[in-house]
Formats: structure tokens, sequence, C-alpha cells
């Protein structure tokens, strides 16, 4: 590049802007040495978005708060960061460095001189915790007053630079606040880890978002000592309408942390001049995303009413239960009508311990053929409620993915209406494991052909599925050839093979997790567990017509983009043992080509001669394969 052509393209500094936003620090940094115009063009852009978190090591990140110097060069260009990761603890440091250049300032400012080209900072407010002992050299620093993202993370360990007040609740609440008072320029702020322990201290909260005229995006992880509190829909509604989304994570806690040196101030005291910018409250026209997980306390009644009344707009929408189960199908009804754009729903029933109607409701109220996306964390047991059905077919051609999941003893729910009208269901998600979870019954799965064939993921849990035990016979892999099998076992041979070639049109899959449930026969109880040794009879067999041995691997040849097979499919059982051999994994080798992972054998050491074969081969030719899956945990 010629000096003239380089002069012209680095006197514009937009270009100089977009081009090093789409280098690395690193070549940056290279730019910058390269000569003194450079430097000053393009040290910074280094800055624009800085990420402060102490680790020890030389593994870990660099630190700008680990020196003297780095500091103090971040003091000079801290005027061009606009994304900063904080921790509690990078944020209480900050804090005594900008208190430590104010009080410089106010000291020179009595003899006619100021250390900072800056205007003299307003007096610290009352609600503010006072400069903390120096056990750590504070380097003076100005604020940071363009920023617009701030991430600020909860203290994990020790720092070189701890300060005393770093675990005083109030007084990290105190700094948020603070540093969002001078950035009304944030369209993005996420803190973990506040405790809300007062109505001062929530209001403090509120009235420091209320002037973020220009936030988009909040996600706030609270901690509440008094569940009495519910902070979080008096802080929606501090919200300006120019948010987009927001989280809220509103955790109860019994103890509080211990406080540091931070002031104890009166109710009427603690906000200053925050307090007296409460705007009137606008609804939330811009707010399509409101995530919620907290108690049900956030979810009464008249909380409801006035939350959804103002988030008019939402499309998708997070949600702990209502709770008042008796009124559940009104408020669903009101949502449903209130906000009406709703096109992905997660509900989450599970502490109410009995089924709830409420997300059903919500998606019968809506337009037809909108919702994308349920997932519903709950109870299905001992209903008569056809709410799920016509949701499921109100919305059967524009639902692409449904999670239906519990930490119950295992219930059984009907769900052919899914597999068979819901044509464009990418993921479906049903799983019973561990005592807990949903499953469906094997004569629900082959009720109707399958209208899901797009699917890409499929998680799902059958019973019924086990052969029918005749105790004057052997299983039918031990007994002498030709095999003869008992009519019963003809006739569940037969629906199994149904359930075979349904999945085996599902030629888009690419997870399959295939689980088996059956009663408890040990403890003759009629609840249902699931067994990590069952295996579905003959599915991954080619069988044998000369001895009569079935086997339907053949029926799943449609299923030439799988990756990831997991559930019962233990190829260490007995039937696996007896009717599993090289042709099968021959057979899967070829037919199978992008299988990855298979949770076959409970380690390494278990893997069988035919599937050594298989993972050699796949290693010769570059490709991955895994059988040995005993140590993963599956959650398509």
């Amino acid at each position: 590049m010629s000096n003239t052509v380089h002069d012209r393209f680095f006197s514009i500094q937009e270009l100089v802007d977009n081009v090093t936003d789409q280098l690395d620090p690193e070549d940056v940094a290279c730019l910058a040495r390269t000569n003194r115009r450079l430097n000053q063009q393009c040290t910074p852009t280094l800055y624009r978005s800085i990420d402060v978190v102490f680790s020890r090591g030389n593994g870990g990140k660099k630190n700008l708060f680990q020196s003297i110097s780095s500091l103090q060069t971040l003091a000079r260009n801290i005027r061009h960061v606009r994304r900063l990761k904080f921790r509690v603890s990078e944020l209480a440091y900050y804090y005594n460095c900008v208190l430590t250049l104010e009080e410089m300032n106010s000291l020179s400012s009595e003899s006619g001189s100021t250390l900072s080209s800056t205007a003299a900072a307003p007096a610290r407010q009352a609600w503010l915790p006072p400069l903390d002992i120096r056990t750590c050299q504070f380097i003076a620093m100005p604020r940071m007053t363009c920023l617009t993202h701030l991430t600020v993370y909860p203290v994990t360990s020790e720092t070189p630079y701890a300060v005393l007040s770093v675990n005083d609740p109030q007084a990290t609440l105190a700094r948020v606040c603070w540093m969002i008072s001078f950035n009304p320029g944030l369209t993005h702020l996420l803190v973990n880890g506040l405790f809300i322990v007062d109505i001062p201290t929530e209001r403090l909260l509120g009235n420091a978002l209320a002037r973020l005229d220009k936030l988009e995006k909040l996600q706030l992880w609270l901690f509440c000592p008094d569940h009495r509190l519910q902070p979080g829909p008096r802080l929606l509604f501090k919200c300006r309408p120019s948010i987009k989304s927001i989280t809220f994570y509103i955790d109860e806690v019994d103890v509080l942390p211990s406080a540091g040196s931070g002031d104890d101030h009166e109710e009427d005291e603690r906000g200053g001049d925050l307090m007296a910018t409460t705007p009137t409250p606008e609804p939330l026209v811009n707010l399509e995303e409101l995530i919620v997980k907290a108690s049900e306390e956030w979810a009464s009644t008249p909380n409801i009413h006035s939350i959804f009344a103002h988030c008019p707009n939402l499309k998708k929408l997070k949600t702990p239960y209502i709770r008042r189960p008796r009124v559940s199908d009104a408020i669903g009804q009101y949502v449903g009508e209130t906000c009406p754009k709703i096109e992905s729903l997660i509900y989450d029933a599970r502490q109410l311990e009995q089924y709830d109607s409420v997300p059903f409701r919500i998606m019968d109220t809506l337009p037809a053929q909108q919702v994308t996306h349920l997932e519903y964390k709950g109870f299905f047991l001992n209903i008569i409620d056809p709410g799920p059905d016509v949701a499921f077919q109100r919305h059967s051609t524009t639902l692409r993915s449904i999670r239906i999941s519990n930490n119950s003893p295992l219930f059984w729910i009907k769900m052919s209406t899914i597999l068979k009208d819901c044509v464009n269901l990418e993921s479906l998600f049903i799983l019973g494991q561990n005592r807990q979870g949903h499953y469906i019954n094997l004569d629900d799965a082959i009720e109707h052909p399958w209208g899901c064939t797009r699917l890409t993921s499929l998680t799902l849990s059958i019973s019924s599925c086990e052969l029918p035990i005749d105790q004057n016979l052997p299983p039918y892999y031990f007994r002498q050839t030709p095999i003869r099998l008992t009519e019963a076992e003809t006739l569940h041979f037969a629906q199994l093979e149904m359930l075979y070639l349904q999945i085996g049109k599902l030629i888009e899959v690419k997870h399959l997790n295939l689980s088996m449930v059956r009663h408890n026969l040990v403890d003759n109880d009629f609840h249902l567990v699931s067994d990590p040794t069952l295996w579905f009879p003959a599915m991954l067999s080619l069988g044998n017509t000369w001895t009569g041995r079935p086997g339907y691997l053949r029926h799943l040849s449609g299923l030439s983009k799988l990756e990831t097979l997991c559930g019962s499919f233990r190829a260490d059982s007995e039937e696996a043992m007896s009717t599993v051999d090289y042709p099968e994994v021959v057979w899967i080798d070829q037919h199978w080509p992008d299988l990855e992972l298979v949770d076959l054998f409970a380690g390494e050491e278990d893997v069988t001669a035919p599937f050594k074969w298989f993972l050699d081969k796949r290693e010769r030719e570059g490709r991955r394969g895994d059988l040995a899956l005993g140590r993963y945990q599956y959650d398509y």
C-alpha cells in the first residue's frame, strides 16, 4: 500500500474503527506498534471491550487490574470503554479508585488546581458506601461514562486487590446502581448475585433501572432473604419502553452474607437523588422476551394481571406456575388474550405437584398456528382434561419443539396427537428415567402413522415394549433352532415392528434417545421404573430367516443422518450378546456413516470384539466414534 493510499485510509477514523472491530486484540496490538500514528488510532480500540476477571497461573486470563502500569493505561483510555465485564471484587476496587481520584480532585480544587481534566464529581450520595480502608494500593481512575454493555458477576475467589466491603451485599448493590447512574446509554445489563434485603434496596435498584432509556436487554439474578418482598414485578414496572428482553432469577435465601464496612442508613435516606426520578410506568411495547425463575409468590393472581397487561407484545414467555390452580383456566385465558403474540412458552409447575392447565389454556386462547416452542415441566397425573390435545392440534403446523419433563415419579401421558398431527416438529422430548418423568404407551405410539417426520431430535420413553414372559420357556434367543415364537410373542413383535417402521421414517433425525420403562416386578408394585439394562427386542438385530430369529435393524436404514443413539441399547445385555454380531456392526457402519456417539457399553473395558472393530475402522478413516458412553449424560 502506497503512503498516499495508506494516509488516506487511516485518516478516516470510521474505517479504522471498522477494521479493528474485525481483528483480534493481539492483531490490533501488533498494528498499534507499527508507528506512532497507528498507535494513537488503534490503542483505544483495545479498550472498547474489556473483561476484568482475576485468575491465577500462567494459563489464566490477563487482568488489567494486576499491575499498576496496566491500571494507569486503562485510566488514560477509560473514555473508550463500551463493553465491560466485572466481578464484584473488581467493581469494589474500581469504585475505590474512582473515589480516590475524586477525593484528590476535591483536595486539589481547594488549592486552585485539579488532577483530572474532567469536571469535579458531585458529592458522594448518602446511599453510597465510603472509601474503604486501604488494604491495597488504589490507582486514581475516572468514571466510565460511555458503557453500552455492563456485566457484573459474583465473587468467586480471593484477589490481590480485594477491599474490605467486597462481601457487603448492600454496598455491592449500591455500587451497581452507582455504575448505572452515570451510564444512561446502557443497552445490555447483566448482574448476577444482588441481595434485595428490604424495600429501600429494591427501590434503589428500581430507580436506577428507570434511568436507562436505551436499555434493551436486562438480566438480574437476585437473592431475597424475605420471600414477601416480591421484587420482580416492581422492577419490571421500572423498566423503560425500550426494553426488549427481561430475565429475572429470584432465589430465596435464609442467611444474609456478613456485611463489610458499608454505612447503615435510615430507610428514607437510602436512594438519594435516584429516588426522585421515578417515571410514570409505561407499557413495555417492545418487550418480546420475559424469563422468570422465582418462587410461586412471583405469580400470584394480582401480579399476573398487572404484569401481562404491561407487556402486550411478548413472544417468548418463561414463568413459574400460577399460585391458585382453581382459577388456572381463567388466568391462562387472560394471558393468551392480553399477550396474543406469544410464540415460545416455557411453564414450570413442578412444585405444584398436580396437573396445571395454564400453558395449554394459553395456547388454546392464542391465534391458531402460532406457537413454535412449548416446554412444560409438571404433572399429567389422573387428568381428564382434553386441553393438551386441543392445544397441540391448534398449533400443529407451527410447533417446532415440544419438551415435557418432570422430577416426580413416572407418569403415563397420551401423546399420540403430537406424533400424528405436529407435522413440522423438529424436536420432541418426553423422557422417563431414574423413576422420574413421563412416558407413553406402545399402543399410543403405534395408534396412528407418525406425521412428525421432520424430527431431528427425538427423546422418548415408551412402556410395554418388553416381551411377554413365559415361565415354561427360555428367552427366544436361547431356544433351539429353528426358533418357534409363542402366539403372544408373535403378536408383540408385530407391534414392535410397527414402532420400528415409524422410527425408520424419521430420515432427518440426528439425535435419538429411546428408553424403555416397565413394571417393577421385584416389589410387586404398579408404578413403573426405568431399567438401564433393557434392550428394545430385536431392534438392532438383522435377524435370521434360517433360524427363525426376528430382527428389524433394516427398518432403520432411513436414519442415514443419525449422529447420536442412546437409551435402552445396552450391548452387554443377554439379548444383545446373543443377537448382535459382526453383520449388525458392519450394517451400522455402512448405513449410519455420521454416527459418533452410541450408548452401548458401561465402559471401554466392556466393548465387544465387533464394536472394537467398528472403533478401529472409524479411527483409521479419521471418523469419530465412541461406544462406551456410560459416563455421558444426555439431554436432547
